[in-house]
């Protein structure tokens, strides 16, 4: 037995016994209501009409066994209390909830930054994660009041303009009639990081590599994540366009549109996608020196998607002094702005992104570098005294790019 599981077990058994000993040596009444109340609280649970998808994953949703290992790894506790925020192992729990409860679940679900960092913890290996994102897909379909106002005004803003931002996308000048990939640059890098996106286009010149952009709209990850949204429209209006350049190769800026291209079943098996931060040891760094810099996992592009070499290959290359902060790789800390906090509650959000700017500056490093818009733009948006770390992308960095 492995060491997860033998702590799992021995926190289940200190439960038991406590548990056991309450009820032996307590002299509250056991007959009565309690049976009635139960079902009076859980009859309702079968109103719920899931897709047949779900129904296949449903029995992992039962996996989580409330040992308690995960509860110190979650990244809400850097900011918030457990009084405002009781953990994930709750957010499993809340699958027991029956409709007229899913008020008091409500806190918990959207509490969650869908970060997965749980996850890597579980000795069962629930997916906490796709759990939380379950329940507010059907929180926000029979109860709609519950989503978080600024959730909703998301949405619309997606369905109404195609993506994240209340405004028309510029024009793009690298669209050609086709080529051998589609550069894929995501909602950020069209709207407000542009000089990004002007590096990656840079960085792909330079590395003689085929793309063109496309008149793209969301890949759907924020609705994913929101919960009240359909994604299939914009799937298919992306599917589309991507092939009429000859190619299903693509390239995304953003580790959501690729996690995107990876599960969303519309996308599945029609598109093959690579993230840029996997090109990078190829390039020729115009940037040289010895800057002390540490490198974010964001959490999508590491724990998910299990990239974590490429960018620190790079950096070396290019003759950074490379220092990893404690939590890095499979435990990096998430930045904050993912799973729609940035949007619902930002100053948490905000307070999670410091101390991880504080966790660089306690390595010791003069510049935060991360291959997230997501990221990128919470760590660029908060300050700590000093204006220490600088943050910026890797592409940028190592093509000399300031910010």
């Amino acid at each position: 037995m492995d060491r997860k599981r033998f702590e799992a077990r021995l926190n289940l058994a200190r439960h038991f016994f406590k548990h056991t000993t309450r009820r032996v040596f307590s002299h509250e009444a056991k007959e009565g209501a309690g049976l009635d109340l139960f079902f009076s609280n859980y009859r309702a649970d079968n109103i719920f009409e899931i897709e047949d998808f779900e129904r296949e994953r449903y029995p992992a949703f039962a996996r989580c066994i409330q040992c308690g290992i995960c509860q110190p790894y979650c990244v809400m506790f850097r900011a918030i209390s457990h009084l405002e925020f009781p953990g994930p192992m709750i957010v499993a729990s809340t699958l027991s909830r029956a409709l007229a409860e899913l008020g008091a679940a409500a806190g918990v679900i959207y509490n969650c930054t869908l970060c997965r960092l749980c996850e890597t913890t579980c000795p069962e290996n629930a997916p906490i994660s796709e759990m939380a994102r379950f329940m507010r897909k059907y929180i926000h379909k029979y109860d709609p009041e519950l989503t978080p106002e600024p959730l909703k005004q998301l949405c619309s803003l997606i369905q109404k303009h195609g993506a994240i931002f209340d405004e028309q996308a510029p024009r793009i000048n690298h669209e050609k009639k086709s080529a051998e990939y589609v550069l894929f640059l995501g909602c950020h890098s069209r709207f407000r990081q542009k000089q990004r996106a002007q590096a990656a286009f840079s960085m792909l010149e330079k590395l003689s590599v085929d793309f063109t952009t496309i008149d793209e709209v969301c890949c759907g990850a924020p609705l994913n994540a929101a919960g009240c949204g359909e994604t299939s429209e914009l799937a298919r209006l992306n599917i589309k366009r991507i092939l009429e350049k000859n190619t299903a190769k693509v390239i995304t800026l953003c580790p959501h549109c690729l996690m995107s291209f990876y599960e969303d079943r519309e996308y599945a098996a029609r598109i093959e996608a690579v993230h840029i931060a996997e090109l990078l040891p190829q390039l020729h760094p115009v940037h040289a020196g010895k800057e002390r810099v540490t490198y974010h996992d964001p959490c999508m592009l590491g724990r998910t998607c299990g990239i974590y070499e490429p960018p620190r290959q790079a950096l070396t290359l290019a003759g950074a002094k490379l220092l990893e902060m404690d939590a890095n790789k499979e435990k990096s800390f998430c930045c904050g702005n993912w799973g729609g906090l940035g949007q619902s509650a930002r100053a948490t959000a905000d307070a999670i992104a410091a101390r991880r700017l504080e966790d660089a500056q306690k390595a010791g490093a003069d510049t935060l570098l991360t291959e997230c818009p997501w990221c990128l733009e919470i760590f660029q948006s908060v300050r700590l005294p000093g204006d220490k770390p600088r943050v910026t992308s890797v592409i940028e960095f190592l093509l000399g790019a300031q910010t």
